[in-house]
C-alpha cells in the first residue's frame, strides 16, 4: 500500500509540473470515473488502475511521461514494466511499444527489441497517422543502422519516405544511412534536400573522418567551404585544420580539387561509425548545421 501511495504522488507531481498547475480528480469527469473502474484491464497493476480511476483521459500521456521519467533514470526494470500496462491498456499506444523496443535494446536483449519494432512496422498501416507510421520505421532503421545493418536499415527508411517525402527527418536519416553504406552520391541527394547542400558536405566529410579517411574528408570539406553558409563554412575551416595538423601531408591539397575526382575512391565500404546525431534521444527534425555532430568542438 506505501508504494501505490508513493507512486501516486509522483506521478501527482508530474503531472504538476507539466501543467504548471495543481488539478486533483476534478481533471476526470464523472462519466470517465465511472468507464475507469477497477473491475477494467484486471491484467493491470493496482497502481497503473489507480492512475486510471485519478488521471482518467489524461492516464496515456501521464503515464508515458513517467515511464520516460523512470527510463531517463536508469530504472529500468519499473520503466518497462510501466511501458507494459500503457501497451496494455492502449495498444495503439506507438510510443509506449516503442519505450519497450528501447529498454529491451539498452539491457541487451536485443532479439526482443527487434521483434518488437518488427511486430510495429508490420501493422503499421493500421495506425491512423502517417507521423506515427514514419516514426516507427525510422526507429526500426535506427536499430539496425546501430549495427550496421544497412541491408535492413535503408529499405526501412526507404519505406518511412516513401509516406512523405518531404520529410527532412527522414531524408537526412536515408541520406546517413546511405552515407555510411558507402553509396555517398544518394547519401549527398537526401542530405542536401534535408539540411542543404553545405551542412551534407560537411556531415560527409565529418562521417570520414571518423573512418579515417582524412584525404576524402578534406575533399568535401573543401567543396563545403565554397558555398554560401558562412555557419557551415567556419565548423569545415576548423575541421579542416584539425585534420591537416594531425596529417601535415594533407595541406598541400589544392582547394579546386572536386568531390568527382575521387569518386572511384569514396565508393568503398564503410566502417561503424559514430552518429551524426548528437544524442541518442534528440529525433527533432534536422534543419541546421547546429543539428550536425560538432566535428572539432571535442
Amino acid at each position: 500500500m506505501l508504494a501505490i501511495c508513493v507512486r501516486m504522488l509522483c506521478l501527482g507531481l508530474l503531472v504538476t509540473s507539466m501543467s504548471g498547475c495543481i488539478q486533483q480528480l476534478s481533471w476526470v469527469s464523472i462519466s470517465d470515473r465511472l468507464l475507469l473502474s477497477d473491475e477494467s484491464n484486471e491484467d493491470l497493476s493496482p497502481e497503473f488502475r489507480a492512475a486510471r480511476r485519478q488521471f482518467g483521459n489524461r492516464t496515456e500521456s501521464v503515464m508515458l511521461s513517467y515511464a520516460a521519467l523512470q527510463e531517463s533514470q536508469h530504472n529500468y526494470a519499473e520503466a518497462l514494466q510501466t511501458y507494459r500496462e500503457i501497451a496494455e491498456a492502449y495498444p495503439d499506444a506507438v510510443a509506449a511499444h516503442l519505450g519497450m523496443a528501447r529498454i529491451e535494446e539498452s539491457t541487451g536483449r536485443f532479439t526482443q527489441a527487434e521483434e518488437i519494432l518488427t511486430r510495429l512496422a508490420d501493422r503499421r498501416h493500421q495506425l491512423d497517422s502517417k507521423s506515427e507510421q514514419m516514426q516507427v520505421l525510422i526507429e526500426q532503421s535506427r536499430f539496425y543502422s546501430r549495427r550496421s545493418n544497412w541491408s535492413a536499415a535503408i529499405p526501412a527508411l526507404e519505406a518511412a519516405c516513401s509516406i512523405d517525402e518531404t520529410s527532412q527527418e527522414g531524408r537526412y536519416e536515408l541520406g546517413l544511412a546511405l552515407v555510411r553504406s558507402g553509396d555517398l552520391d544518394r547519401g549527398l541527394g537526401h542530405l542536401s534536400y534535408a539540411v542543404g547542400a553545405p551542412a551534407a558536405h560537411y556531415n560527409i566529410a565529418w562521417m570520414l573522418h571518423e573512418q579515417s579517411r582524412d584525404q576524402e574528408a578534406v575533399v568535401w570539406l573543401q567543396q563545403a567551404m565554397q558555398q554560401p553558409d558562412q555557419q557551415t563554412a567556419e565548423k569545415s575551416a576548423r575541421l579542416l585544420a584539425e585534420i591537416r595538423g594531425a596529417h601535415p601531408a594533407l595541406a598541400g591539397m589544392s582547394g579546386d580539387t572536386s568531390v568527382q575526382q575521387t569518386a572511384g575512391v569514396l565508393d568503398g565500404p564503410s566502417s561503424p561509425i559514430r552518429s551524426a546525431v548528437a544524442t541518442d534521444l534528440d529525433y527533432s527534425p534536422v534543419r541546421t548545421a547546429d543539428f550536425h555532430s560538432a566535428a572539432g568542438h571535442r
